[in-house]
């Protein structure tokens, strides 16, 4: 079975970025980098690359969008969450959900009154300010700020 890995590099020699044994192979490093965190407030163009469903722990569901930051090719990928109201909302907290979910769909250009999907969000772009989290899990990583 010939598989083929993910991968920016053009050298087509590089044994470790295409191969049909994946039990006996030489890794390439040459084009190996660390992944950056941008500086907070940065303004970027982000890109919707995967959405994928979820419950939390009050039985919410919720979706988590992976974005690559457009134009800054070695920058780790930002993961945020859309909450969506549940039952055991109350008035506050489902305003707030919805709030955050239409400044997300403005951001994006969407249209606010048509039902949309998770495929309808891939490919998707929009321009935010970019914050900083940090855990001892993943390290520093950049979160959306805020969605202009």
């Amino acid at each position: 079975m010939s598989k083929t890995k993910n991968t920016k590099n053009t050298n087509d020699s590089a044994p470790f970025d295409t191969f049909e044994d994946p039990t006996s192979f030489v890794p390439n490093f040459d084009d190996v980098y660390d992944e950056v965190v941008l500086p907070v407030g940065t303004e970027a163009e982000i890109q919707i690359v995967s959405v994928d469903t979820g419950t939390d722990k009050n039985g919410g569901t919720y979706w988590r969008l992976r974005c690559e930051i457009l134009d800054q090719p070695t920058a780790k990928d930002i993961t945020t969450f859309i909450s969506f109201p549940g039952p055991s909302d109350d008035a506050k907290r489902v305003n707030r959900k919805k709030l955050s979910l239409m400044r997300m769909m403005q951001s994006l250009k969407m249209d606010l009154t048509k039902p949309f999907s998770q495929s309808d969000l891939i490919g998707l772009t929009a321009w935010v300010i970019l914050g900083i989290q940090s855990s001892d899990e993943y390290g520093d990583q950049n979160i959306i700020k805020r969605w202009l």
